[in-house]
């Protein structure tokens, strides 16, 4: 029965480690990729059978080594040339597989060689403002069953994001932390002790914010920076140092070979 158990278990971990394997492994299928107008700068749009893109490549390394705190050895054109890519999905897709199938492109059609190192680099520590704890006016937390396509607040767990600003109701914190990371522009250290679900509401002057017809909102000069603005409304601080971090160092990396 011991054995049978073991037999068992023995083919399930496999079963879990093939899994993963093939998710490495996954690839698109056709890929195009054609320089574009740096106007035309965007997002990504992911479906079951598609993949359109027209970013920077690094944002495209963004993607494909997500969790990166910083990457050394980028040449400028990495930063500044915006790049259009359609590409096919594989015909079975699986949970996870998109930062490695942009991962295969990258080094399939930019050479793109990388590798892993530890290095002392400027970080933000998140920490609570107030020695007694107490959190901001705008931060509360909860604790709240999500439910699929909600239909009062009590039900929703969702975030919006907008030009220097985010609301959220019931996210997880480690979420919001890393929306924070975002913003700050540095690796974030959390010392703040916080765990489970929260509402938040943050507004702050983000500079060179503007909304999809190039204007500005209204009130966005008269908001705090970042810095103030997690003070008065989260209770929260950013305190800048050095730690030692996981970096990307790039070896290798050329422009798109033709299509």
């Amino acid at each position: 029965m011991r054995g049978a158990i073991f037999g068992l278990f023995t083919l399930a971990l496999s079963a879990v480690v093939f899994a993963q394997a093939s998710v490495e492994e996954s690839r698109f299928e056709v890929v195009s990729i054609r320089p574009i107008s740096a106007e035309r700068r965007g997002g990504y749009r992911p479906t079951q059978t598609t993949f359109e893109s027209y970013m920077p490549v690094t944002d495209l390394m963004a993607l494909a080594y997500p969790g990166t705190n910083r990457t050394f050895g980028l040449p400028d054109w990495a930063r500044t040339e915006v790049y259009e890519v359609r590409a096919t999905m594989p015909a079975q897709r699986q949970k996870g597989d998109l930062g490695p199938m942009v991962r295969h492109m990258l080094d399939d059609r930019f050479a793109l060689r990388v590798h892993k190192e530890v290095r002392a680099i400027p970080v933000f520590e998140l920490a609570m403002n107030r020695r007694d704890g107490r959190l901001g006016p705008n931060l509360k937390k909860v604790q709240r069953t999500c439910v699929a396509n909600a239909k009062t607040p009590a039900e929703r767990c969702s975030m919006t994001e907008g030009v220097g600003e985010i609301n959220a109701t019931a996210y997880e914190w480690p979420t919001l932390v890393s929306v924070l990371k975002r913003f700050a522009g540095r690796p974030i250290i959390d010392t703040t002790g916080l765990s489970g679900q929260f509402d938040l509401s943050l507004k702050w002057n983000h500079e060179g914010g503007r909304l999809q017809d190039g204007s500005a909102p209204a009130d966005l000069e008269l908001r705090a920076t970042l810095f103030t603005a997690l003070k008065e409304q989260l209770g929260l601080k950013l305190e800048p140092r050095d730690a030692p971090m996981d970096v990307l160092v790039i070896d290798r990396l050329e422009r798109p070979t033709p299509n």
